[in-house]
């Protein structure tokens, strides 16, 4: 995609969809071009009934440096080191990319990425829509995450809802109309 300070963004991003997924099983992984490979990751697929405990880890408003999201998702990574969260949900805000005006540096989303990696790449990592997503049409939000709108009658990425174990997560846009009669509150 062609938007952002400094002439856009100009890379690969890989996306696959998992299907077939035994549940409650760990898979391994790793995500290359067919000559530059990442390191190999695992995760634990979701289940299909109920477990007696969940241990699902909430952050927003993350950013990178600012306001010191580094430091918080290092903390969720040790404490997932430590005792494994199922889920990690971030419900909006996430790489503070935005210049304060209408223009956004998309090295910033990279940043992010490379940030989240430390937790994203090891389990199950939901995320909605914020205000700091909007820039471009939420292009960069779009391009780089797919969520499973098209699954949960929800839209593109802004809104969707998803089962894990015996919770139903319902997520939502503030950026868009949520009013009764709306497309989102139908």
């Amino acid at each position: 995609y062609n938007v952002g300070i400094l002439g856009g963004w100009h890379k690969e991003i890989h996306k696959a969809k998992m299907t077939n997924l035994q549940p409650y099983t760990r898979y391994f992984y790793k995500v290359g071009n067919g000559s530059v490979w990442s390191q190999q990751f695992s995760f634990v697929s979701a289940p299909t009934g109920p477990l007696d405990t969940i241990n699902v880890a909430v952050y927003a408003d993350v950013g990178t440096t600012i306001p010191f999201g580094d430091e918080v998702t290092k903390q969720i990574a040790a404490d997932h080191a430590i005792d494994p969260f199922n889920l990690l949900v971030l419900p909006g805000d996430m790489a503070y990319a935005g210049t304060g005006h209408e223009e956004e540096w998309e090295p910033i989303w990279d940043l992010f990425g490379t940030q989240a990696e430390r937790v994203s790449a090891v389990m199950p990592y939901m995320m909605a829509v914020g205000n700091h997503e909007k820039y471009y049409n939420y292009t960069s939000f779009l391009a780089r995450y797919q969520m499973p709108s098209a699954d949960s009658g929800g839209y593109s990425n802004f809104w969707f809802s998803y089962d894990y174990a015996n919770i139903h997560f319902v997520m939502m846009s503030t950026e868009h109309p949520f009013n009764p009669g709306s497309t989102q509150h139908t």
